[in-house]
């Protein structure tokens, strides 16, 4: 106690002051904080042990309070220490610059304490929102909040506003790649506390699942996916790294909570924060993750038994934009029936306020379903043709991100891609020419036979100098590696199909492996 009485007073040379108990000091107590919060979460994992908020808020109070303690003990008595020295050897060089130093120091202490001070007293917990209020709003008929983009500072705290004005909303359609899993973490408490259901029309990576799994039930919209990894920061420190850690069980014991199975628990954060693991849609379900696939229209007339729109204002824009398509103009033309089926479906989505990207995806439906009807039909030329700038599609996407061209080939397991999202206008209208020839060609005409005996004997020919290739092709991969080199042994295959077979050949091999 004699030295701690010391230091306070000043009484201790300079350098012991500065140098053992400001600095020294210091660096120890990083250390041996860092040491011992992997410690202990190296234990809590051993132990299956996940501390309460309360118990975690209470450790954050007690090491807040040491610290201000022995900060304010450091500068007093390094500030006094400076000033005897000056008065005992008058000499102010070294002394002065210590003093800037100290005074640095307690500007760094109370920043400290201001931002503790506003972390706790802040109406609704946010000083500082950095999100855009147009990520939120609702539908015409009040049933549908819709949260989009990245989860940014101060938005759960918005949404619960938005809902507390909203009594008839049932369901909050998330669509986003995340954000700060801390904002994930609180929208999803707040989706709890109102009982309402979760929705995803298109993706929900990373601090987004953690709104997700807050809802009573949770649906995906027909091609829609989650996307998981580890947790991550810049340049974190080794007491941030345990932080990460401790936070993602603590996440992990939310799913549980949730309803997930414990093997879905575990598969959560392996991969690496730079990648992104896509369960299967399947997987999701199977493991009590997501409760059903359903389209937002019925599930909103499932939950409430109104709902609105207008319906002139929504066949107009429909109309207006597939007007401009050319795959459009040629379903008009020769399936007019269908192309009004796909009218009434942009009208039944817009009236219950669903996005853009949604309608896209749930009308692509109808068109995919024309595309492959039409393959039984047209040239063999035109298959060929369209197989090609196929190929065009899959080389962009895996180049964009490999995720992309897996949601091309496997839409019913990983989910479909709004094409507007991820190409330019000159690619698009490449793509859309290239089906609109296959329409045109095939539509309203009569079906050829697939010849299976053939395409099953061209098979080895196909295989012949792929062997590096077909173990990426029996596996999807759990990682952007994995579905990088599923894509590229795909794209290896097509090429080999139209490069070592004759065009009619070809075409049917193409028909055998793509029709459904």
């Amino acid at each position: 106690m004699t030295y701690i009485a010391k230091h306070w007073r000043g009484e201790l040379s300079l350098a012991v002051a500065f140098w053992i108990n400001l600095v020294v000091v210091n660096i120890v107590l990083n250390i041996l904080s860092s040491v011992g919060l992997v410690v202990l979460v190296a234990l809590a994992e051993v132990a299956g042990y996940t501390p309460s908020d309360s118990a975690i808020m209470v450790g954050m109070l007690v090491l807040m309070l040491a610290y201000i303690l022995l900060s304010v003990w450091q500068l007093v008595g390094t500030w006094r220490s400076a000033r005897r020295h000056i008065q005992q050897t008058g000499r102010y060089g070294w002394a002065i610059v210590t003093k800037i130093l100290v005074f640095l120091g307690w500007c760094s202490l109370l920043f400290v304490l201001l931002a503790v001070l506003m972390a706790f007293t802040a109406e609704d917990g946010d000083w500082f929102e950095s999100f855009d209020t147009e990520q939120v709003r609702l539908d015409d008929a009040g049933h549908v909040l819709f949260v989009n983009g990245y989860l940014d500072r101060g938005l759960a705290n918005y949404v619960d506003k938005q809902l507390a004005q909203a009594p008839l909303v049932q369901v909050v359609a998330l669509n986003s790649e995340g954000g700060l899993v801390a904002e994930g973490r609180k929208l999803g408490e707040v989706i709890s506390n109102y009982g309402l259901n979760t929705y995803v029309s298109e993706h929900c990576a990373s601090a987004c699942t953690l709104a997700f799994i807050g809802g009573y039930a949770r649906y995906l919209a027909p091609g829609a996916n989650l996307a998981f990894h580890q947790y991550s920061m810049e340049n974190p420190t080794a007491a941030q790294e345990a932080d990460l850690k401790l936070q993602q069980y603590d996440d992990m014991q939310l799913f549980r909570l949730a309803g997930a199975s414990e093997n879905f628990v575990q598969s959560m954060f392996l991969v690496a924060a730079d990648d992104l693991w896509y369960p299967t849609i399947d997987e999701l379900i199977e493991h009590g993750v997501v409760t059903a696939v359903a389209p937002l229209r019925q599930l909103v007339l499932e939950l409430s038994n109104q709902h609105g729109g207008k319906v002139e204002d929504a066949y107009q824009l429909a109309d207006e934009a597939f007007s401009q398509l050319p795959p459009f103009i040629t379903i008009a033309e020769q399936a007019p029936e269908v192309y009004q089926e796909i009218l009434n479906e942009f009208v039944s989505l817009y009236q219950v306020g669903a996005d853009f990207s949604e309608i896209q995806l749930q009308v692509a439906n109808y068109v995919n379903e024309l595309k492959f009807n039409a393959l039984l039909a047209v040239p063999d030329k035109v298959v060929i043709e369209y197989m090609q700038a196929e190929l065009d599609i899959y080389r962009a996407l895996v180049e964009q991100e490999p995720i992309l061209c897996m949601k091309v080939l496997y839409p019913d397991s990983f989910g479909n891609i709004v094409f507007t999202n991820h190409f330019d206008q000159q690619f698009l209208n490449n793509q859309y020419q290239a089906v609109s020839s296959l329409l045109s060609h095939g539509l309203n005409q009569e079906p050829v036979a697939i010849n299976h005996d053939g395409a099953e004997q061209d098979l080895p020919v196909v295989l012949e100098g792929l062997d590096d290739w077909l173990p990426y092709l029996q596996n999807l991969g759990s990682d952007r590696n994995g579905y990088a080199n599923h894509c590229y042994a795909t794209i290896q295959l097509y090429e080999s199909i139209l490069t070592r077979l004759p065009s009619d050949q070809s075409a049917n091999m193409l028909r055998w492996m793509m029709v459904p």
